[in-house]
Parts: structure tokens; C-alpha cells; sequence
């Protein structure tokens, strides 16, 4: 790889403790959004507006993105691993086909008693077939409710953790180009890297486990931007992306973690994965480490080091609320 490095190094002052025992590992990223994606929730009402008054552009944003929807159930199959839902005020004649994943075929048993009529929460990713021009849920989860009306500032994790955007406190990076929202007990953990002198590169650390006392053992999320024109020796190093991210890996544990073990695309970005582990005195420690480019001006850091992921629900849906001019 060329010279494309000069990145993080008084980050290292800041995780020492984590650096001794550096062993790239090829293994599942735990903040794969793939597999634990954070859901917009929405409204079925709503989400048929947004699919169908422009069907085109619909198409371009929203097919193969993760939502939670609720509506009534209007279906059932006879096989209990789908149904189809539609406007809790009966004001669509519109139907949304929702199948389970194979990841969720032990929900069979919630749609067996599934009534018509009964008011659902799905969960999972939006498709659309060409081949019958209809959209499609690809359920991750499914469970009946009372609510009637969803909170469209809110997203949700498999798990039923939900947080409304309004109630985050907003951060931003490079004058604004970069925004983010982070939980309100969040700010009593929160580190500036440049203002503490804790590191180059423009972001903050949440120290997780700090959290109400919660735990010794450490947890911490980094949020950073990496500009390319402060941080690169050679300028026409910029179209290198991959090999920026693998220098700051690097640069971080002494030795290249090869190709990512993961590339996603989610609402509109595109995320790179890499997984190593830590083990200083015999604790072991994974670092995931996420990268969204932005184009050839930089990219989006998110580095997860964590040991008992006790906070992996509100990370998931603070990494959901980022946003950039590229957007």
C-alpha cells in the first residue's frame, strides 16, 4: 500500500489499554446492520404515502431498507409464515406482504394466533419485486399490540428498544457537515478528542460503561471524521478508501486487517467492517471498527471496543441517526 497514513496517532495515548495483544480477527461484526439493523417506525398509512405517490423515487429510497410498520392484520397464510397488513383506519385498500425471515421462523407461532383484524408491529427489511410490482416486508420480528399510531421520529432494535429522535441531543462535526443525536445520559460520559487533547482527528468517546456506574469493565464508542486533505501525506491518496481505512486500522494495531470482513449499504451510505480483539492481561476485548466514506473529502469513523456490550441497542440506533451533506 502507498504512503496514505498519517492518522491517529495520539489516539493511541487514549486506548493504550487496549493496544497490547492485537489480533485481527475474521469474525462477525457485532454492529452488522444487516443483522441488527435499527427500524424507522412508521405508520402503514404513512409508509403507503411514501411508496406509492412517487413510485420511482420510492424504488431509489427506500427498497431494501429496515422499518418497523404498524398495521392491522387483513391476511393470514394458511402456512402461518406471512401475512398482510393494512391501514388501522381502514382508509387504504393498499396491502403491505409481510413473510418471516429464516432467521424468524420461530415467530410462526405468533401469527397462529394472529387474528384478522388484530393490530401488529412489524419488523424488518422492505423489497420491492419487479415481477409483481408489489413491495414486500422481510420480517426479523413481529408482535401484536394495542398502539395505534406510531412514532415516525422514533426507531426500534429487535430487541423493542425504542428511542425518539427528539428526545437525542444533537453533535455535529466539521462545521455542521456532519450531524449526529446521542441519548441525553450519554453527555455525561462525553469526551471531545481535540478539546481534550485525547486525539487528531475531530470526534468525541462515550465512555458506555461509565453510564450510571453500570461497570469496571470498559466499553467505549468513538464517533470521528477523518478529513482527508489534514490527514493524508499525498493528496491523490483520497481515491484510495480501502486503503485509508486499513492504514487507520493499522495505524491503531500494528498490523493490516486485510480487506473488510463486511460491506452494507443502509439508508442511503455505505458502511465497511472490520473486527479485531484485544487481549491485555488476559481480558479479551473486540474493537469493531466501521467506516462510511464520504466521496473523496474523508469518512465517517465508528470504532465500538467493548468486552459486555451492554449498550449495543442505543449504539445501533445512534449509528441509525447520523447524517451528512451527501445525504
Amino acid at each position: 500500500m502507498k504512503n496514505s497514513r498519517r492518522c491517529l496517532i495520539s489516539i493511541i495515548i487514549v486506548m493504550s489499554f487496549f493496544m497490547c495483544g492485537a489480533i485481527i480477527k475474521k469474525s462477525e461484526p457485532l454492529l452488522d446492520i444487516s443483522t441488527y439493523p435499527a427500524y424507522q417506525n412508521v405508520d402503514f398509512d404513512d409508509l403507503s404515502v411514501m411508496l406509492y405517490s412517487n413510485s420511482d423515487q420510492a424504488k431509489k429510497k427506500y427498497d431494501n431498507q429496515f422499518f418497523m410498520v404498524l398495521g392491522k392484520v387483513k391476511y393470514r397464510d394458511n402456512n402461518h409464515k406471512g401475512i398482510q397488513i393494512g391501514s388501522i383506519k381502514n382508509s387504504a385498500t393498499i396491502q403491505l406482504i409481510c413473510k418471516l425471515s429464516d432467521s424468524a421462523s420461530d415467530k410462526k407461532s405468533v401469527i397462529d394466533k394472529l387474528l384478522i383484524g388484530d393490530k401488529v408491529k412489524v419488523y424488518g427489511k422492505l423489497t420491492y419485486d419487479p415481477v409483481i410490482g408489489e413491495w414486500k416486508l422481510v420480517m426479523d420480528q413481529i408482535e401484536p399490540t394495542d398502539q395505534t399510531k406510531a412514532m415516525t421520529t422514533a426507531f426500534s432494535v429487535k430487541s423493542g428498544t425504542t428511542i425518539d429522535a427528539n428526545d437525542m441531543m444533537s453533535r455535529s462535526l466539521v462545521g455542521g457537515r456532519i450531524s449526529f443525536r446521542i441519548p441525553e445520559k450519554w453527555t455525561m460520559v462525553e469526551h471531545s478528542l481535540i478539546d481534550e487533547g485525547l486525539g487528531r482527528l475531530e470526534g468525541y468517546q462515550y465512555c458506555l460503561n461509565e453510564i450510571d456506574q453500570q461497570s469496571v469493565t470498559p466499553e467505549s464508542l468513538f464517533i470521528c471524521y477523518f478529513e482527508n486533505s489534514k490527514h493524508l501525506q499525498k493528496s491523490g491518496d483520497k481515491t484510495n478508501t480501502e486503503g485509508i481505512e486499513r492504514a487507520v486500522v493499522k495505524n491503531l494495531l500494528g498490523s493490516d486487517p486485510g480487506k473488510p470482513a463486511k460491506r452494507r449499504n443502509y439508508f442511503g451510505s455505505e458502511y465497511h467492517y472490520y473486527e479485531a480483539r484485544y487481549a491485555p492481561v488476559g481480558i479479551g476485548y473486540h474493537a469493531d471498527f466501521i467506516f462510511e466514506p464520504l466521496g473523496t473529502e474523508g469518512l465517517v469513523m465508528y470504532l465500538y471496543i467493548y468486552k459486555e456490550p451492554m449498550h449495543r441497542d442505543e449504539v445501533a440506533l445512534v449509528m441509525r441517526q447520523l447524517r451528512h451533506s451527501s445525504h
